[in-house]
């Protein structure tokens, strides 16, 4: 009976949440950590299939990761890197968690940590739900989704709405552009949040 009651809320609301599924905290509650079942235990979302929570595509994780160029490096193959992460001209992978320092291009799927390099800075997510933390340093700075942290450099992006909010931090460069600013702050000559009533401003923007 009670499953019933969950599933006719959900339905009647047309509301899915796909975070639940991976048993962290409900967006719309902001409350209860889930069972390993298809409603949220506390408001009754039905839940949708897994299909940003599980970021990673990898075959398995290591400490180090040493990159020339791309796919040359070692260790081979799509690996989480959770602790160092060095490219001479540029490196990619899929989780980063922890630092990684590339030469021209850095690029991860979801940063967990902090990541430095000469030009392209890159947090490529692969849905709604996704959110990066942590810190990036590089000419150009972009995430796909949200971004809890820090970036830094001549042109930092938030190119996509998130159901984290955007942007919640800082943006610190000569462009800085958000779809979305939940709780954050931009400091630059220009300044977009597009979300905004006024959208683009010079020096200073936030939310409001």
């Amino acid at each position: 009976m009670n499953v019933i009651r969950k599933l006719v809320v959900s339905v009647s609301m047309g509301m899915l949440c796909a975070e639940c599924l991976a048993a962290t905290v409900c967006p719309r509650c902001k409350g209860a950590t889930l069972p390993e079942d298809v409603f949220c235990a506390s408001c009754g979302w039905k839940l949708l299939a897994p299909y940003s929570t599980d970021v990673s595509k990898s075959v398995g994780w290591t400490p180090l990761k040493l990159s020339l160029i791309g796919p040359v490096a070692f260790p081979y193959g799509g690996l989480d890197v959770y602790g160092l992460h060095l490219s001479a001209i540029g490196g990619s992978c899929e989780e980063m968690g922890g630092v990684s320092v590339g030469g021209i291009f850095s690029i991860c799927k979801q940063l967990k940590g902090i990541s430095v390099c000469g030009f392209l800075n890159s947090s490529t997510g692969t849905g709604f739900f996704d959110v990066s933390h942590g810190i990036q340093i590089g000419a150009y700075n972009t995430v796909l989704g949200g971004l809890r942290g820090c970036q830094v450099g001549v042109i930092n992006r938030i190119g996509a709405k998130s159901a984290d909010g955007g942007l919640t931090g800082l943006q610190l460069g000569v462009v800085n552009y958000a779809e979305q600013c939940s709780c954050g702050l931009q400091i630059g000559l220009i300044n977009i949040i597009m979300e905004n009533k006024i959208k683009v401003l010079p020096l200073l923007n936030e939310y409001f």
